[in-house]
């Protein structure tokens, strides 16, 4: 294995928007007939929110402007959008040309969506910073928009209690040499024995039209919570040991990991098998619940904002999604 070449990206802003339907887990308790705190006690889950009359599209535009504000940037000024999501506003065509719509811009930038479920930012990181790095464009927009209620099967309530809605982006630049700033080694595996873990089927070969409330079921979110974590728990040994030889360094040794925030219970786990500390290991599920690929990004906006990652610091964006995927990025931030 071969180190990888740093690529020279910085993130110049983050902004993001939450729905304004906030929604408390007792309240999903009287939902679903559950004794006080069961929603809770499962899910580590206190407060998410869900959309009410917000599109996809609608938040994940003011999220950018948020970004482009906070950077004194204009959208004329974006040569890329880059929509990074597990869940898309429609089939045709990309959230990211929807978004665009939404910005009402005078110029043309390029638009096209990447999905890889909740790995979809830091997908989207790895290909944006190679794209920036190796001149095809000088900047650009990653912004991952997700409405997991709308899919939900509150008759499996265990998945359905993880789940929230949001959007986040992360206006990236070419960075100049003197800003050391870079996105560096990046590792992602896809292990195809969870294909199925988690899955809505809606597609080619199940299409819209044959819809029917007696298989209700198969056109809402699917999840075997036990075989996504027994695979992940089966590979991610030998996936973290990988990374850490490509990059030369051990993962105790940046300044925060980022996870993606699955359940509360998984991540307590992950902490422990890494055993990294409360103030390097990012956890802020209990206050947004699972965003699918707006996780790891809120995460990391938040931090930043609150200080606690600041221009040199080393991050790990870490997580997992459907498929079974896995996968981490380097940040130097």
């Amino acid at each position: 294995m071969t180190k990888h070449k740093n690529r020279s990206v910085q993130i110049l802003s983050m902004g993001s928007y939450l729905p304004k339907k906030k929604v408390f887990a007792d309240e999903l308790d009287k939902k679903l007939g559950k004794k006080s705190g069961w929603v809770f006690d499962y899910s580590g889950v206190h407060t998410r929110y869900y959309v009410d009359d917000e599109t996809a599209a609608q938040m994940g535009a003011t999220a950018c402007k948020r970004a482009l504000e906070n950077a004194e940037r204009s959208i004329e000024d974006i040569e890329c959008i880059i929509c990074a999501s597990g869940s898309m506003q429609q089939i045709i065509p990309c959230t990211a040309s929807l978004i665009l719509e939404e910005l009402k811009c005078n110029t043309n930038p390029a638009c096209f969506d990447i999905n890889s479920t909740c790995l979809s930012f830091a997908t989207g990181l790895d290909i944006a910073a190679s794209l920036l790095d190796n001149g095809r464009y000088s900047n650009c927009l990653l912004v991952s928009s997700e409405v997991a209620s709308k899919n939900l099967n509150w008759d499996a309530p265990k998945g359905a209690i993880l789940f929230g809605d949001g959007a986040v982006c992360a206006l990236l630049n070419r960075a100049s040499a003197n800003e050391n700033s870079f996105v560096g080694t990046s590792l992602f595996h896809t292990y195809p024995e969870g294909a199925h873990f988690a899955e809505i089927k809606v597609g080619s070969n199940l299409p819209a039209r044959e819809y029917c409330e007696d298989r209700k079921a198969d056109f809402l979110f699917k999840m075997d919570g036990p075989a996504v974590y027994l695979g992940v728990l089966e590979h991610i040994h030998d996936f973290l040991k990988e990374f850490e030889q490509l990059a030369e360094r051990s993962i105790k040794s940046y300044s925060a990991v980022i996870p993606h925030q699955g359940s509360g219970l998984g991540l307590q786990r992950m902490q422990k098998r890494l055993k990294i500390s409360d103030q390097r290991f990012i956890n802020i599920i209990h206050d947004y619940g699972n965003m699918i690929a707006a996780s790891i990004p809120l995460a990391l906006h938040l931090m930043i904002e609150s200080g606690r990652i600041q221009r040199g610091d080393h991050v790990l964006l870490l997580g997992g999604g459907a498929g079974l995927g896995m996968g981490i990025v380097e940040l130097c931030y």
